[in-house]
C-alpha cells in the first residue's frame, strides 16, 4: 500500500471514529436510552423518548421528539411533533409541523403547515417558510416569515417581517414591523408597541386602535412591487448564471490542482486508454452508478451505517471532480499516445483548455451532456483502473510511480 492509498483510508474512515455518535435506522425507531453521543436515526416512524446531549439528525415519515436537546437538532420528515426541549438552535423541514415546547436557540421551520403553540418560545431568531403559519408563542428575536395564511397571535419582541397572501395580527408586536400581504385582517387583542410600515391590497387601514402611545403606522405603496411583480425569471437567469461561472472557475482550480497532484502518476501509468476503454467505463459506471446505491442500502441497518457514510463520500468526492478529472486524464493520454514531452505548464495550459471545452460543450441541448456523461465515466474509471491496478514498473523509474 503506497502513500496515497494511505491516504485515501486516513481522508475517508478517520471521521468516523474521531468523534463518536449513535446511529439507528428502520421502520419504527423508538429510542427510550439517553445518550450523550451525537444521534441520528432514520425510519418510517420515529420516536425520542430520552435525552440527547449531543446533536440529533432525524430523517424519517412520522417524527414525534418528546425529551431534551442539548445541542443542535435536525428533523426532516413528512409528519413532526416537537414537544421536548432544545438548548440550541433547531432546524424543521416537513409537511405538517407542529412545536409545543421551547427552543432556546434559533428556529427555522420550513413546511407546508406550520404551528408554534403557546408552550414554544424561541430564545433566538424565528424564520419560517410554510403554506400555513400559526404563531401563539413569544418569540424574543427577530422574525421573518413566507407564507400564504399566517396568523401571528403571539408575542414578537423583535422585529417582525412578514409577507404572505393572508395576515392576521392579533398579537402583541413589539419591534419596528414590515409588513406585506395582498390581505391584512386586525383581530381585536392585537397591539402594536413599535413603528409599522405595511402595504397590502385596498385602501390604507386604520390601526390606531391597535398602536402604543408613541408608536405610528405608514402605508407604503413602493412596497406593492417586492410582492406582486417580483421577477422570478430575472432572479433565476442571474442565479443560473453565476452558478455556472462558479463552477467554471472551481472547475479551473481543481483542474490546476489535479494537474500538481497527480504529474508524476499519470505521466508514468497513462497511455493504456485505448486498450481499457471498456473496463475503465465498467469501474466507472460501478464507482458513479454503485456507490449510491451501496450508500442507501448500507444505511438500512446500523452495522453499514459508516459503509453508506463512506460510499456516500467518495461518490460526493468522484463526482464534484469528475469534469476535472476528465480534462487531466484526456491531457495525460494525449501526451502519451503523442510521443510528446510537455512541460508541466504546457500541461496544466491544455487541462484548463479542455475542460472550459467541455463546459461549453455541456451547453448544447442533449448531446453536450451525454458526451460529458461518457467522458466522465471514463476518466473516473480509467483513473481508479490505472490507481488499483499493480502494473510492473519500468528499469530505472525508481519512485516516479508516486502520486507527487
Amino acid at each position: 500500500m503506497n502513500r496515497f492509498h494511505t491516504l485515501l483510508l486516513l481522508v475517508f474512515c478517520l471521521p468516523l471514529f474521531v468523534q463518536a455518535s449513535h446511529v439507528r435506522s428502520g421502520e419504527t425507531v423508538h429510542l427510550t436510552e439517553p445518550t450523550t453521543e451525537n444521534t441520528y436515526l432514520a425510519g418510517g416512524e420515529i420516536d425520542v423518548d430520552a435525552a440527547i446531549g449531543g446533536d440529533l439528525t432525524l430523517i424519517g415519515g412520522k417524527i414525534n421528539v418528546r425529551d431534551l436537546i442539548e445541542e443542535d437538532g435536525l428533523i426532516i420528515g413528512g409528519e413532526l411533533l416537537f414537544q421536548g426541549v432544545a438548548r440550541e438552535d433547531l432546524r424543521m423541514l416537513g409537511g405538517e409541523i407542529l412545536v409545543r415546547e421551547p427552543v432556546a436557540g434559533d428556529l427555522l421551520v420550513v413546511g407546508g403547515a406550520v404551528t408554534l403553540e403557546g408552550g414554544a418560545d424561541v430564545g433566538g431568531d424565528l424564520i419560517i417558510l410554510g403554506g400555513e403559519v400559526i404563531i401563539k408563542s413569544r418569540i424574543k428575536g427577530n422574525v421573518r416569515i413566507i407564507g400564504g395564511d399566517v396568523k401571528i397571535r403571539g408575542i414578537v419582541e423583535g422585529a417582525l417581517e412578514a409577507k404572505a397572501g393572508v395576515l392576521r395580527i392579533g398579537g402583541t408586536l413589539e419591534g419596528p414591523t414590515r409588513l406585506q400581504a395582498r390581505e391584512i385582517r386586525m383581530a381585536s387583542g392585537a397591539d402594536i408597541q413599535g413603528d409599522i410600515r405595511y402595504w397590502h391590497k385596498g385602501d390604507p387601514l386604520d390601526f390606531r386602535p391597535y398602536l402604543a402611545d408613541g408608536a405610528s403606522a405608514r402605508y407604503d405603496e413602493d412596497m406593492a412591487s417586492e410582492l406582486m411583480d417580483f421577477q422570478w425569471e430575472e432572479v433565476r437567469d442571474k442565479g443560473l448564471f453565476w452558478y455556472r461561472l462558479f463552477q467554471t472557475i472551481s472547475g479551473l482550480f481543481l483542474t490546476l490542482v489535479l494537474m500538481l497532484l497527480l504529474r508524476r502518476f499519470a505521466q508514468a501509468r497513462t497511455g493504456q486508454g485505448t486498450k481499457a476503454i471498456s473496463r475503465s467505463m465498467i469501474i466507472g459506471l460501478l464507482a458513479l452508478v454503485g456507490l449510491p446505491i451501496i450508500g442507501v442500502l448500507g444505511f438500512t441497518s446500523v452495522v453499514g451505517a459508516p459503509i453508506g457514510v463512506v460510499s456516500f463520500a467518495f461518490w460526493l468526492i468522484l463526482a464534484v471532480v469528475g469534469h476535472a478529472l476528465s480534462a487531466v486524464m484526456l491531457t495525460y493520454e494525449w501526451q502519451a499516445w503523442t510521443d510528446r514531452s510537455w512541460s508541466k505548464w504546457t500541461a496544466i495550459g491544455i487541462a484548463g483548455c479542455l475542460f472550459l471545452a467541455m463546459r461549453l460543450l455541456a451547453l448544447i441541448p442533449l448531446i453536450g451532456p451525454v458526451v460529458n456523461g461518457i467522458l466522465t465515466i471514463w476518466a473516473v474509471g480509467y483513473f481508479l483502473f490505472l490507481l488499483w491496478r499493480k502494473m510492473p514498473q519500468q528499469p530505472g523509474e525508481g519512485e516516479s510511480t508516486d502520486l507527487v
